[in-house]
């Protein structure tokens, strides 16, 4: 797998000269400045800092600019994290109705394009629910695609086309 170096009387391949050049090429000089300021996550995200040599090889002028940058990427990394917690779920649909609910989908389907017609915006959402129910509960995914394209006909329901897209993929 590895290809060999091979010297007058040893042989070293090349993963082991590239690993020795990556961890040889920044030695720490001295512990810097903490920069905890009581906040436990600092320390456990490495943010106690080392001084580092100033490059000479071109690699290692790359891997200065990086890594001098680290301390505050760091922090950036920790603020994002933090963000991401708050943004609402990616599942979609928002609802996704359990198998149980098919039968009482069903008749409020019925019963909102009965009344309102199929053209409607009631209309439009139960049986998009019900499509929701049948293709991602496991009930029917080719009875909840024709569901979803039936819909998207009568009404022009967008989400009813993502959901036969979503079926179709």
């Amino acid at each position: 797998m590895f290809r060999y170096l091979r010297g007058s009387s040893a042989s070293i391949s090349i993963f082991s000269v590239s690993v020795a050049l990556v961890t040889s090429s920044f030695t720490p000089v001295a512990p810097s400045i903490s920069h905890s300021d009581g906040d436990d996550r600092h320390s456990k995200a490495g943010l106690v800092g080392t001084v580092y040599e100033r490059p000479t090889s071109p690699f290692d002028k790359v891997m200065w600019t990086l890594r001098k940058d680290e301390p505050a990427m760091r922090l950036r990394w920790i603020k994002d994290e933090d963000h991401w917690r708050s943004l609402p779920a990616r599942a979609w649909p928002p609802r996704q109705p359990e198998a149980e609910e098919y039968e009482g989908l069903r008749e409020a389907a019925g019963r909102a394009c009965a009344s309102k017609g199929d053209g409607s915006e009631e209309c439009a959402a139960a049986r998009f629910l019900l499509g929701t129910c049948m293709v991602f509960a496991g009930v029917d995914a080719e009875g909840g695609l024709k569901q979803f394209l039936d819909n998207h006909k009568a009404s022009g329901c967008s989400d009813s086309a993502v959901g036969a897209v979503v079926v179709l993929v």
